[in-house]
């Protein structure tokens, strides 16, 4: 028996439901399927030696996100109108986010390619989009900053990696502190992946990731009103580029509990903002 399912669409910041846009009644949405995963490993080859040498790590490609349409018009009028209407929902310039409600707690950035239709009669058809995924990643809907993580919270259903006996915190006030990360890989910002640590605290910080070897240090004394973002791989202090008061350090999360410590600060309040990444 299939499932009765929707298609979420968020462009620009607005979200709508597919069956809800007015534009495009008669468009349905049928499913979505997501190819696998694509890993482009990186080899050397050396003259007198047999095979190849690894040398660092494999990288995800891009990925295919396909998603199954049925178009039902009125008349032949109406059906002409619709399929301008569906062109021009699909092909914007900018690319834009897609998830379904059979698993609407993740999301796929996309962008559509030309596709061909099976017309069913004169009014209605099928068809087929494919839709580039560049990140090669599902990503998690809502942020850490945003989700509700209690145990019977309906934005984390099961295949997100949410531990369920145990809740969740990404804001601490203490000097030693774990951050769970829910990926099924590396958040690092060098690869373009989010993660915004805010700090308010008195001293001249530290930031260790015991788990990973991580360290940042700002080499510069903060007192109870400022604030230092690091923004991915950019620090700032209140506001300006601070990158020449610190040791350039970049803080990842490794996949699962991460045990962080802050030194030579007191009276630390630091949050953790980043979106969950899964093959």
């Amino acid at each position: 028996m299939s499932i009765l399912q929707d298609l979420i669409i968020n462009k620009n910041g607005v979200e709508q439901a597919l069956s809800k846009t007015v534009n495009m009644r008669g468009l349905q949405f049928l499913d979505m399927t997501v190819s696998a995963p694509s890993i482009t490993p990186s080899y050397l080859t050396n003259p007198g030696l047999d095979g190849q040498i690894e040398s660092g790590s494999a990288v995800y490609g891009a990925r295919t996100v396909s998603v199954n349409f049925l178009f039902k018009g009125k008349d032949l009028h109406d059906f002409e109108l619709g399929c301008r209407a569906i062109h021009a929902f699909l092909f914007s310039r900018e690319a834009f986010y897609i998830r379904s409600t059979l698993m609407p707690a993740m999301r796929y950035k996309v962008r559509a390619k030309p596709y061909e239709t099976t017309r069913l009669s004169l009014t209605d058809m099928t068809f087929t989009v494919e839709f580039d995924l560049p990140s090669g990643f599902r990503e998690a809907f809502q942020t850490t900053q945003e989700a509700d993580f209690s145990n019977d919270a309906a934005a984390w259903p099961i295949g997100m990696n949410i531990p369920l006996d145990q809740p969740l915190f990404y804001t601490f006030k203490t000097n030693s502190f774990s951050v769970y990360n829910a990926s099924e890989i590396v958040i690092n910002p060098l690869k373009h992946h989010l993660l915004d640590i805010i700090l308010t605290c008195t001293g001249t910080p530290t930031i260790t990731n015991k788990t990973t070897g991580d360290v940042f240090k700002l080499n510069k004394k903060m007192a109870a009103s400022d604030t230092l973002l690091l923004n991915g791989c950019y620090p700032f202090l209140n506001g300006n580029r601070c990158g020449r008061d610190t040791n350039h350090g970049v803080i990842t999360l490794a996949e699962g509990w991460n045990d962080f410590v802050l030194t030579g600060c007191e009276n630390p309040v630091i949050s953790f903002n980043t979106r969950f990444l899964y093959l």
